[in-house]
């Protein structure tokens, strides 16, 4: 690869480095760099005096000595060049592309060029006189650029090129918001397109940036553009007659907000945009969404759709599953390709997002019941932010409120990605708004957030949608007022109310609720039709048509005559997700939905649930791409009274999505259906499914306690109790738990159960420093793997009885036992695919023995054998604790550079675990903190330490190790033991 730097200076800044992107140890080298290829040469003084100026002019040079040397080791020897003693600047022959010097170029290389300010978030805040130049060069950076694009605009309009003039304004209106020329020539482009919206919207923007911080108005020219389509009159035409789905009333504010957000994305100056639309139920929130895509959508946009919905909320990424088979669909026409490892995740996620099971042969070691925190997270996010590389996403969300707390993690998640473009706009019902600013209250601060609450109809808002729809014979006198009390305004009540009143029904005889309302429009359906429409209301979401045919009772000619009756009734809508998918259908409004279920008796509804829980877990037994169906097997089930059938599911759910394992021990082949499925997506929701399980093991009758079913349900309960005790640190719970399971499996004969209790105990043993009780369990594994002729249980146990050793420092028979482990695992594949984790786990072992033996070297040597093996496996945690195992080797061989990358990799994906870590993880995290604060406080960053000491101490706050404590009481000893050799330390630690 040819040596070269790439530097960017306008907008974000960044530096790269033969094609990676450079991470700088501390900000004044960084900005040594960028003052130097700003300048292009600078004398030692002038850089000592930047930087240092509130030190003596020794320190100072003696700081910018060192900079220096660090700068050329993090980058190339051969970067900085040093013209006598005096004299440094940078080497341009290993400059690649520096964007300053594009920008100065003749021609309309600024418009590329210019991405923002000039070193736009950076800060070095200790360096005041750098401070200061930072500040002179963004402002004449800045004025260059609005000189030059206002010049460019002008060729653009006399060349009559509109659609480039009009990104420009936007992008000058962006850096000089109160040009009001610029706004004006904006209103004018809109006026020729015919975007109205779009020009009320600039004008009342502009408005309001003039009155409120300058506190005058825009002049009279823009104004008379303003007026002139103001008095056109060309929103709302009058339409007397049936209202359709395509009506619309009034929303201007609104829709303007909308559309500035939409500009802003297609501007690529705010290339993230958050809108929550939040009212009452049946306010118009859904029908402002329709209208602004309907009269907004460009090409290069992809809109992305989903409804969530209230029995989903705890089935993680339910909502996400219509999304991403969108998502796939449009890469594949996109022709971009995603990694395989990837596209099984999401296969084994959202079966229906791909169209065949073929990824399998792909790679026939993927398990996905074993796939770790974060992963999911990470992959859903990595493909969206592919897929926004290629087409700007407009991601539209119903009922956001519903949504289970993975899937706005994972929202969340997306728009903290530095190279995503898109535009959420999400509904949610006025209740929920305080939950949800909490929920996205602290989002990246690139992205603009915006709260808009759609308001009822005010009264003259009513009377004039009634001139419009009705012929003056309809209105009699009293109904505006009678029909604005009766609705409030509410946009769904008012819109069925007119509907009636063109039937030729009076005001007078109108329910006073909605019910009558509702009524009134079903009441009149054939028998067939209602029968339909009671068993689409039992469904969660849509009901497909496959199903409606096998539980409805109709044969397929009834079926399709009742369909097309409430399609033209307008009752339900007909959806296609996907091709090849089949048809579904939907109520075109959740209150007609919630209406005809709340008529249904008591029976009936069980009934229809149990027909159609039946049917789905039929369809899942025959389909694998049906096994994501478990929530609404679950939630027909439950709404039946299945108590046993639900216990089932709910177990199921919870293993599949929520049960912790332990982090340095992965298992790649454990049925999800025998309590070992580790899908973890956020760690709280367990405790929510072992409170539901253990509810429904005590509500289920007595007579029914011996029954086998019951007896494994119970085991499947206390295997996952047990585990997340142990997990979570709670070790005393824990084993309690275990010993319960493992006397029930043995009076019961389970050797799964007994297999997993007995590696539980061993975990245990482990994690609280108990040689002898990993060896015991270990051993009772190996015995019974060995009668069932298990092979990989064997392997797991011969790396426990490995690791019982290595506590006794019995290194040499330890190193056995891991190796016949590795051979075993091995020899069960061909290649290291299916068990990569487990033979990576037993080389991160050797390597702890040959950090025990002092063989530093070695021990990294096999830290980073592991790490190979891991990368590739989604298993976050334990990579994590193998990094900081490296970067504790690598810091007592003195390398604190390589200890820092490697604290550095175990740190970076810490957020994508969820909202709880496991004992092991967090026990390793307070070593990296100690070691951590040993490095800084050596580089005399002191600040730096103390913060690292701090956190290492929340550890302790709720358990105790010994282990742990040792390296923290190493820092604090090595720490005062210089505070006795260096008056700045003991005079900062003393504070």
């Amino acid at each position: 690869m040819n040596n070269r730097l790439d530097v960017a200076m306008l907008g974000r800044p960044s530096i790269y480095w033969q094609g990676k992107r450079v991470a700088f140890p501390f900000c004044k080298m960084e900005a040594l760099l960028y003052y130097l290829l700003v300048q292009g040469q600078a004398t030692r003084e002038e850089l000592a005096g930047l930087l240092w100026s509130d030190m003596d002019d020794v320190t100072a040079k003696k700081n910018l000595r060192n900079t220096l040397y660090l700068l050329k080791k993090t980058i190339d020897d051969e970067l900085i060049v040093t013209t006598g003693r005096l004299m440094i600047e940078i080497n341009w022959s290993l400059v690649g592309t520096n964007d300053v010097y594009k920008f100065n170029e003749k021609g309309e290389h600024f418009l590329a060029a210019y991405k923002g300010s000039f070193l736009e978030g950076f800060s070095c805040r200790e360096a005041v006189l750098f401070e200061d130049w930072v500040t002179v060069e963004r402002e004449k950076y800045r004025e260059s650029y609005t000189t030059q694009l206002t010049k460019h605009i002008v060729d653009l309009m006399n060349s009559k090129k509109y659609g480039d003039a009009k990104q420009s304004l936007q992008r000058l209106i962006k850096i000089d918001e109160y040009n009001e020329s610029a706004y004006r020539a904006l209103m004018r482009i809109y006026e020729r397109e015919g975007s109205y919206n779009k020009l009320i919207e600039a004008y009342l923007m502009l408005k309001k940036k003039l009155t409120s911080e300058l506190g005058i108005e825009p002049n009279e020219k823009t104004k008379e553009v303003y007026e002139r389509v103001q008095s056109r009159n060309v929103v709302f035409p009058v339409i007397h007659g049936n209202i359709g789905n395509d009506f619309f009333f009034v929303r201007e504010k609104e829709l303007s907000v909308l559309f500035q957000s939409l500009d802003h994305l297609r501007s690529g100056g705010n290339s993230k945009q958050f809108v929550m639309l939040h009212g009452e139920q049946g306010v118009g929130k859904s029908a402002l969404l329709a209208k602004f895509i309907e009269t907004a959508l460009h090409k290069e946009e992809l809109v992305l759709k989903t409804q969530c919905y209230e029995p989903e909320v705890n089935y993680p990424y339910k909502a996400w599953s219509t999304v991403f088979c969108q998502v796939m669909k449009a890469l594949s026409e996109a022709g971009v390709s995603i990694p395989v490892v990837w596209r099984q995740i999401i296969s084994y996620i959202f079966p229906s997002a791909v169209h065949s099971d073929g990824w399998q042969e792909l790679n026939t070691y993927f398990d996905g019941d074993f796939i770790q925190p974060g992963a999911i997270e990470e992959v859903l996010c990595g493909i969206l932010a592919k897929l926004s590389r290629v087409r700007k996403i407009i991601l539209l969300i119903e009922d956001v409120h519903w949504m289970d707390v993975q899937g706005l993690s994972a929202l969340k998640s997306f728009f903290r990605l530095p190279e995503s473009r898109i535009m959420c706009v999400s509904t949610c019902r006025s209740e929920y708004v305080e939950r949800l600013e909490q929920v996205f209250g602290n989002l990246d601060e690139k992205v603009v957030t915006t709260w808009l609450e759609v308001e009822a109809f005010k009264r003259e808002d009513v009377i004039r949608f009634l001139t419009l729809v009705l012929p003056p014979d309809k209105i009699k006198s009293e109904v505006p007022q009678k029909l604005y009390d009766y609705t409030d305004g509410n946009a769904l009540f008012l819109t069925e109310c007119i509907k009636l009143i063109q039937l030729g029904h009076d005001v007078e005889s109108l329910s006073p609720k909605l019910q009558g309302i509702l009524n009134a429009r079903v009441i009149h359906l054939s028998a067939n039709s209602q029968k339909l429409l009671e068993v689409v209301s039992t469904f969660i979401r849509e009901a497909t048509y496959d199903t409606l045919v096998n539980v409805c009772g109709l044969n397929e000619l009834e079926l399709v005559e009742a369909v097309d009756e409430l399609l033209q009734k307008r009752l339900l809508v007909e959806i296609s997700l996907q091709a090849g998918s089949g048809l579904s259908y939907n109520f075109t409004h959740v209150l007609i939905r919630d209406y005809i279920y709340s008529k249904m008796s008591s029976a009936r509804q069980k009934m229809i649930h149990q027909r159609i829980a039946v049917y789905l877990e039929q369809k899942m037994s025959a389909e694998r791409k049906a096994r994501d169906l478990y929530s609404e097997v679950l939630h027909h089930y439950t709404k039946a009274g299945q108590k046993m059938k639900v216990l089932e599911y709910t177990i199921k759910l919870a293993e599949r999505f929520s049960s912790p394992h332990y982090e340095m021990f992965p298992e790649a082949n454990d049925d999800s259906r025998t309590g070992n499925g580790s899908m973890i997506t956020d760690r709280l929701q367990i405790t929510n499914y072992l409170q539901e399980i253990s509810g429904l093991l005590h509500s289920l009758p007595r007579e029914m306690a011996s029954e086998e079913t019951l007896c494994r349900h119970r085991a499947a309960y206390l295997e996952m109790l047990g585990r997340y005790h142990i997990w979570g640190g709670n070790h005393r719970k824990g084993l309690k738990v275990i010993h319960e399971l493992l006397q029930l499996a043995s009076s019961k004969e389970y050797p799964d159960y007994l297999i997993k209790g007995y590696q539980q105990v061993a975990y245990c043993g482990i994690q609280t420093g108990k040689h002898k009780l990993v060896e015991a369990y270990a051993g009772k594994l190996l015995k019974t793997a060995s009668e069932l002729n298990l092979k990989d249980k064997m392997a797991t146990a011969l790396r426990l009885r490995g690791y019982a050793k290595a506590m006794q420092r019995h290194y040499a028979l330890a190193e056995q036992d891991y190796r016949q482990s590795i051979s075993l695992f091995r020899r069960l594949s061909n290649n290291q695919g299916k068990y990569a984790a487990s033979i990576g786990a037993a080389y991160s072992y050797i390597g702890d023995i040959r950090r025990g033996e002092s063989k530093f070297a070695d021990a990294l040597q096999y830290y980073e054998k592991a790490v190979a093996l891991y990368s590739d496996q989604n298993v976050g945690e334990a990579l994590s604790i193998i990094f900081i195992s490296a970067g504790t080797v690598a810091f007592e061989l003195e390398d604190y550079e390589k200890a820092g990358k490697y604290f550095a990799e175990a740190l970076r994906g810490a957020e994508q675990f969820g909202g709880r870590m496991g004992f092991w993880y967090l026990r390793s995290h307070c070593i990296l903190h100690c070691i951590s604060a040993l490095i800084a406080v050596r580089q005399g960053n002191l600040t730096e330490g103390t913060k690292c000491l701090q956190r290492a101490e929340r550890f302790f706050e709720q358990h105790s190790d010994c282990y742990a404590a040792g390296f923290a009481w190493r820092a604090q000893a090595e720490i005062a033991a210089w505070m006795d050799g260096d008056g700045r330390i003991r005079k900062f630690f003393a504070e």
